[in-house]
């Protein structure tokens, strides 16, 4: 669908759309009132959507899977961006369509759900597999409200239970070994990951102009998510629009680190690249091999990059750091109205960067 759009004629609602190279006009019913046109605004794509999956219905109410789902999936992208959009594609040609790939759209029943959902996680993770199950749900649910099915089986079909795996973290002992035997980048790399909590994405995508050395404070602006770097703030609005926008404190003994890292550093613009490419690692893989290299050396067991975050929430609830504030570092906290002011929102005050601080110096962490 290109250029889908709205307009008003003789007071009553229109949308209009290009598809299959074809220009549609078709109307509302709705009349052009203040309520009617807020709401067209934000619905538009899928007033149109509607209307292009039951003009494309056929008599006998049959319809492919594989047909009816790639066009839910293209209708619906502008929800999503190019990266989320790729993966539904993928899981749905993968694991739903091989599945069900003779199937017409109203032929797939609760049952038929369950039994391939048992399917799956013999083959893969229960997130994995309810991430399926929410695609082949939401190409079911437009079915349904398009009178292509006579009830919603997916919301029918018995649901996955997700079992989460608790990630072990390093204990204080392995951490202490790791940040002294370390050199280099990676020793930054460990040295801010153990110390602020902050998400391997958020650590790749770290610049050194985030870096407040008088202060010794991070302000955290953007995270690498699936090969992208992704910036927390809309430029235009300045509105938050990631969870990956908040002050980070940092010892300042760490402050200084950086600081002389920045001057040997391959990259003059951000903490952590490729020695080769002189970019940053854009696949976190990359640091979890030297991560794994480094830890064979020196008898410590690899457990991921992530874990770092959870051993750094450890300590802090163990040292009665109240919980608010710890949510606060680690971005736990969620409001999608932050603005600009988001930083000073946090109320970062020098009682409570004395608190992180004096919890590295109770593990020896702080000179």
């Amino acid at each position: 669908m290109q250029n889908g759009s709205y307009y008003v004629s003789n007071g009553i609602i229109y949308v209009q759309a290009t598809i299959d190279k074809k220009r549609i006009k078709r109307s509302t019913g709705k009349k052009a009132t203040s309520i009617n046109l807020r709401w067209i605004k934000k619905n538009y794509r899928d007033v149109l959507q509607n209307f292009v999956v039951k003009e494309k219905k056929p008599s006998n109410s049959k319809i492919s899977l594989k047909e009816f789902g790639f066009q839910v999936l293209e209708l619906g992208s502008h929800k999503r961006d190019e990266t989320v959009q790729r993966d539904y594609i993928a899981a749905f040609k993968n694991h739903i369509l091989t599945y069900f790939k003779n199937y017409d759209i109203n032929q797939i029943k609760s049952l038929d759900i369950e039994i391939w959902q048992k399917y799956l996680l013999t083959k893969m993770s229960s997130r994995t597999a309810d991430r399926c199950r929410m695609i082949l749900n939401m190409i079911i649910k437009k079915a349904y409200a398009n009178d292509l099915t006579d009830k919603n089986y997916g919301d029918l079909a018995e649901k996955i239970y997700i079992e989460y795996k608790k990630q072990e973290p390093y204990t204080v002992e392995e951490m202490v070994k790791m940040l002294k035997l370390s050199d280099g980048m990676l020793k930054i790399y460990l040295h801010v990951a153990f110390l602020t909590g902050m998400r391997v994405g958020e650590l790749l995508a770290l610049k050194f102009t985030d870096i407040d050395y008088k202060r010794s404070i991070i302000y955290l602006q953007r995270s690498l998510s699936k090969g992208k770097i992704k910036e927390a703030k809309a430029k235009s609005s300045g509105k938050i629009i990631k969870n990956h926008c908040r002050i980070i404190i940092i010892p300042p003994f760490l402050s200084k680190m950086i600081s002389e890292w920045q001057t040997v550093s391959p990259s003059k613009e951000w903490l952590f690249v490729s020695k080769r490419t002189k970019n940053p690692f854009y696949e976190s893989r990359t640091v979890a091999n030297y991560l794994k290299s480094f830890l064979n050396k020196i008898n410590v067991k690899y457990k991921t990059l992530k874990p770092t975050r959870h051993t750094f929430i450890s300590i802090l609830r163990s040292e009665g750091v109240d919980k608010s504030f710890i949510q606060d570092l680690v971005g736990h906290t969620q409001n999608s109205d932050v603005t600009d002011k988001h930083y000073t929102t946090l109320h970062i005050t020098q009682a409570k960067i004395d608190a992180v601080n004096n919890v590295l110096k109770n593990i020896h962490i702080c000179p």
